[in-house]
């Protein structure tokens, strides 16, 4: 989500590898030298260039890519690996986006979301279910699966007959009928998870909601403040003095005006920039027109992952993938995997084996989880349910596990919880291999929660990018090859963040209300210091972020200042 540059965030990431591999040498070579008095042989990436080679696709332009080698300690030169990075590139297809107030009006429609979870039958939203269930540490892993395999069969044919009004006293019902009143309880604790998640998730979208109601009412109020002074004394003919003592006489109003502007230009870009690709990614319904955007994002994933999955040079793939990219990736990988299952046998074998070329799918700053809570269809059908669900595919099908529930590649999920679009990853569940699952990760962004540097900043976490050098120059947490399952999980819990973002959420409900009062209230002095106060949480926001790069140029106008005198 957000602006794209093609080439920029491939470059990032082999950047961010690079540098942090050199760092490792660095610190292995002073712990060597001071143990043994000699430096060993550094280990890193060299000769990094751009290349071009034609697409197997005909009439499709030649597929840039960045080259580099792996230099091993101790191996020769003409023995090192070759590593490429290629870049799925979507931009271009949905230019223009989607508009601001389209945006905004798909946004409040999501309120209702949560609300229907209320009173959606128990049987409805499965995969949601199968996915809290997956992420409760609370109940036992032996009566999670037994939950697994029995909610599987409430949602049979049989079941429905026996119990028609699938309400959760109906599923409780199931379960001791069946003799598994062990479950009983776990199955309430599990449905009321289900409740906190839908009030949690109801939370969030009220807090989205009621500021944007704020700030449309600080434009109506700030529009009729304007009107008010072009109403009052004229300026006319009157110098500069007269013009600051005319602001400085109604700084309340202009207060709100520049404050009010910045926040519509903030939130319009942000809208625009960060859900319009969004609102493309999540138009299921083939009649809509945005369909078709949706068709040709995937079209052009999928195109560069069949390049490299029939390359003769490729031995072996890892999908490395960012926010948005990452819903945009599974889906593609799932899509020629289900493609392929309609192949005559010994085409669908070979083209079996190029898929067996992935071996890990990385993902950071994933939403894919929100996506599948908040835009995907539940089919109120059974038999529709169960096509939708096998044909789309999951974790626990081709080509992420073998038919018998062999896990073969491994998903490795980064997640921050002051990422507020992150999350851990548990709907890609499959309902007859529970026992596989996404690998989640947390990391943490520092000592303060601020959402915008944790979903851009996971590239500059060190466990982050020591995990993927990990995978991709070594084998040690290959599914596939270790013949058993390793988790890297579940990594730090980020307890401080969800603290410091229950705070923000708290001041953000405060400011709104104060917003939304003032607008009934025509109380222009206290809706300034409200505009102005949003604002500036705005800007330290956004200085946060740029902490860095703004001392950085800080230093270096210092420098000039400096350069400058001494001419």
């Amino acid at each position: 989500m957000g602006s794209q540059r093609r080439y920029g965030d491939v470059s990032g990431l082999v950047e961010a590898l690079d540098q942090r591999a050199r760092q490792l040498a660095r610190v292995r070579a002073t712990k060597a030298t001071a143990a043994s008095g000699r430096l060993p042989d550094d280990q890193f990436f060299s000769n990094i260039r751009p290349e071009l080679e034609p697409a197997t696709k005909a009439d499709a332009p030649p597929i840039t890519y960045i080259e580099t080698k792996w230099c091993p300690e101790g191996r020769p030169a003409g023995d090192w690996p070759e590593f490429r990075f290629y870049e799925a590139y979507w931009a271009p297809i949905t230019a223009g986006g989607v508009p601001t107030r389209e945006v905004m009006t798909w946004l409040f429609a999501q309120v209702a979301k949560p609300l229907s979870g209320f009173v959606t039958p128990w049987r409805g939203k499965a995969r949601l279910r199968r996915s809290i269930l997956e992420g409760m540490s609370s109940i036992p892993d032996g009566q999670r699966r037994a939950l697994f395999e029995a909610y599987d069969d409430f949602e049979g044919l049989d079941a429905q007959r026996d119990h028609p009004r699938s309400r959760f006293r109906d599923f409780s019902d199931f379960l001791t009928a069946q003799g598994q009143q062990n479950l009983v309880s776990s199955a309430k604790q599990w449905h009321s998870a289900c409740v906190r998640a839908e009030l949690g998730n109801l939370g969030v979208l009220l807090t989205l909601a009621l500021l944007l109601v704020a700030v449309v009412g600080l434009v109506i109020l700030t529009t009729a403040g304007l009107l008010a002074l072009r109403e009052g004394e004229t300026l006319e003919g009157r110098g500069p003095l007269d013009l600051a003592r005319y602001i400085k006489d109604h700084k309340e109003s202009f207060a709100m005006l520049g404050s009010t502007a910045f926040l519509i230009t903030g939130l319009a870009h942000g809208l625009k920039d960060y859900l319009g690709d969004v609102v493309f990614w999540t138009t299921y319904e083939e009649t809509q027109g945005r369909y078709e955007k949706r068709r040709q994002i995937l079209a052009e994933v999928r195109a560069y992952l069949s390049h490299l999955q029939r390359h003769p040079d490729c031995e072996r793939i890892v999908v490395v993938a960012h926010s948005l990219g990452t819903a945009i990736a599974v889906d593609a990988i799932l899509a020629e995997a289900r493609d392929v299952r309609a192949l005559p046998t010994p085409e669908r074998r070979a083209q079996q084996l190029n898929q067996e070329k992935i071996t890990h799918v990385v993902t950071y700053g994933s939403p894919i989880d929100k996506i599948h809570y908040f835009f995907e269809r539940d089919p109120d059908q059974h038999r529709y349910h169960r096509v939708v669900e096998d044909l789309r595919g999951d974790i626990g099908t081709e080509p992420f596990a073998s038919p018998n529930g062999r896990a073969l590649i491994h998903w490795v999920n980064f997640w921050d919880r002051a990422d507020i679009i992150s999350g851990t990853l548990e709907s890609p569940s499959n309902r007859r291999h529970p026992h596989l699952r996404v690998d989640n990760v947390g990391v943490t962004s520092g000592l303060l929660a601020n959402p915008i540097q944790a979903h851009t900043g996971y590239l500059r976490r060190p466990a982050v990018l020591d995990s993927l050098l990990d995978v991709i120059l070594n084998r040690t947490i290959e599914h596939r090859t270790q013949g058993y399952v390793t988790y890297l999980g579940p990594g730090e819990q980020g307890t401080r963040a969800r603290v410091q973002l229950a705070c923000v959420g708290l001041l953000v409900w405060f400011l709104a209300g104060l917003a939304i009062y003032c607008t009934a209230t025509v109380s222009i002095g206290l809706a300034a210091w409200v505009t102005g106060t949003l604002a500036a949480l705005f800007v330290a926001a956004g200085l946060l972020a740029a902490r860095t790069a703004i001392l950085t140029r800080l230093g270096l106008l210092a420098e000039s200042l400096v350069a400058a005198f001494r001419l």
